[in-house]
């Protein structure tokens, strides 16, 4: 009988310790945030209306590349310590269409794209800080 008493209380144990490691795993994989599959410099992001924002942050525009419906606003802002420009065109050839000036650190620049195409732009103070809008 005492074997009996003991392997019924072993089995007891085992048993609510696979219980409690069962419900424990559940939870972590419920609480765990899905993998982001994003590449540094090849971030993307649609929005087709409304209004979009792109943080500059350590040099670089996120999302980079933004793809928008016409009359969408996008507003830049300006999260790192030193100031930036969102110039359109390339480095070496300024298309004119929009020019925010120097931005100061938490400033901010908006531009509503009414017309489809693609648009690039970049940064006059730093070289190789670029974006692109495709307006559909």
């Amino acid at each position: 009988m005492k074997i009996f008493k003991g392997s019924l209380w072993l089995i007891i144990a085992l048993s609510i310790l696979f219980l409690l490691f069962t419900l424990v795993s559940c939870q972590t994989n419920k609480s765990q945030p899905a993998a982001e599959t994003e590449t540094p410099g090849e971030t993307v992001a649609t929005q087709t209306t409304g209004e979009v924002q792109i943080e500059m942050k350590n040099s670089r525009f996120s999302p980079e590349v933004v793809t928008i419906n016409q009359g969408t606003t996008v507003t830049w802002v300006n999260g790192d310590t030193y100031s930036h420009t969102i110039t359109s065109g390339g480095s070496s050839n300024e298309s004119g269409i929009f020019d925010s000036g120097n931005i100061s650190s938490g400033g901010t620049f908006s531009y509503t794209f009414n017309d489809k195409g693609t648009y690039d732009y970049f940064c006059k103070i730093h070289p190789g800080m670029n974006g692109t809008i495709e307006v559909k």
